[in-house]
């Protein structure tokens, strides 16, 4: 995937060499004013590196005046922002990616301007924090916020995380006593509306191709989803998913089937998700096929469907 095809349309682009659109402005300032809908103040900042053109307004100088510059690229960033990014030319989707992918669909945390990923374990989160370092996204965007509830788990909290969190920013918010889930919330965020949209549109553009993709990165997707919403029912010895979401539930059932993975659907009444994706089997073999080809990288998930079929 290319990267210019990522990035929302806004984004500001810091070109390499500047001299070539310095000399397009000299010759054609009234034409560009008129082609880019700008004022001469605002095109004397692009020509001064005070402010940078968008990827939308690059596209239009390079369709009316074949101003080359997609070869020309140093950094991206959005306008307000202080933060350059540096990006590869291209994006290959790895199994981790594909695994954040996967993740993020179930366990997004975000704001208008902010991607975001909540989980209670943090092992999950540090795997994410590592994949966004694989995309390139810098270390000094990234900050953890845990949310917790007694104050006495805090300290005991902090020592765990600066472990895999130690060189981020790390944020403590109490929740409040009346709150769902009884342990600590652990959200990796980035705030910049730029990483948001461009993971949005990785996700989009993964899911519309997924069949393009081996079956190896498409294991690696259904398990970021698995390990975030899926867990081992031990009286039943079934792998349960629980989503409201019935495209994805499609999606997921569609997928499994191709991975030679028997499946049903159920409707259940938990937490207000209806519809379940059951993976099922005598003696366990349909169980250890999954483990096989998916699998849950989820440290306490894993174990636990590990340890129950330790005896068959």
């Amino acid at each position: 995937m290319k990267i210019l095809k990522l990035l929302p349309p806004d984004t500001r682009v810091e070109l390499k060499d500047i001299e070539s659109l310095r000399k397009l402005i000299d010759k054609e300032s009234s034409k560009i004013k008129n082609v880019l809908e700008i004022s001469k103040q605002q095109l004397s900042r692009y020509k001064t590196m005070k402010s940078r053109l968008a990827i939308e307004q690059l596209d239009k100088l390079s369709k009316s005046f074949g101003f080359e510059w997609k070869n020309n690229i140093s950094s991206f960033g959005l306008e307000a922002s202080e933060h350059r990014i540096k990006l590869s030319e291209k994006i290959e989707i790895s199994k981790n990616i594909a695994w954040l992918l996967g993740f993020h669909i179930t366990e997004s945390s975000e704001t208008p301007k902010s991607f975001g990923i909540c989980n209670s374990e943090p092992a999950l989160i540090e795997r994410s924090k590592n994949t966004l370092i694989e995309l390139n996204i810098p270390k000094k965007m990234m900050k953890i916020e845990i949310r917790y509830i007694e104050d006495n788990e805090k300290q005991k909290i902090l020592r765990e995380v600066i472990k895999c969190f130690g060189d981020l920013d790390i944020r403590f918010r109490k929740l409040d006593r009346n709150s769902l889930t009884k342990k600590p919330l652990f959200t990796l965020r980035v705030n910049s509306r730029l990483i948001k949209d461009f993971l949005k549109n990785i996700e989009k553009h993964f899911i519309s191709n997924y069949e393009s993709y081996n079956k190896e990165i498409l294991a690696s997707f259904l398990q970021g989803i698995y390990d975030a919403d899926g867990w081992f029912n031990k009286a039943k010895k079934i792998i349960v998913l629980s989503q409201r979401e019935r495209n994805l539930v499609d999606f997921v059932c569609k997928s499994l089937q191709n991975l030679d993975i028997k499946i049903r659907r159920e409707y259940w009444k938990y937490r207000n998700y209806h519809v379940c994706v059951v993976i099922y089997g005598k003696n366990g073999e349909n169980i250890k096929k999954f483990l096989n080809k998916v699998n849950f990288s989820h440290p306490v998930k894993a174990t636990r469907v590990k340890h129950f079929l330790l005896p068959a």
